[in-house]
């Protein structure tokens, strides 16, 4: 019995990723490695990141969706 993981039921990989990032990022905070200015840098740069590669993936599909010919139903010919 196996059992697969969805990552799409949890945010998907991309904000997975992102979240596990900020979560390694704050425990280096607490833990003094990092000041906060860093932290404040890491959040600003994954998130704009995260945010740019969602836009892109948008303007992808949306082009797809152009492109692609649409064809009628043979009922309507």
């Amino acid at each position: 019995m196996s059992s697969r993981i969805n990552l799409e039921n949890y945010g998907g990989r991309r904000w997975l990723t992102t979240v596990g990032i900020i979560i390694i990022a704050t425990g280096l905070l607490i833990a003094g490695l990092i000041k906060d200015s860093i932290w404040q840098d890491v959040v600003i740069y994954v998130f704009g990141i995260f945010g740019g590669a969602n836009i892109l993936q948008r303007g992808v599909e949306a082009a797809k969706e152009v492109k692609m010919p649409k064809t009628a139903a043979p009922s309507e010919q």
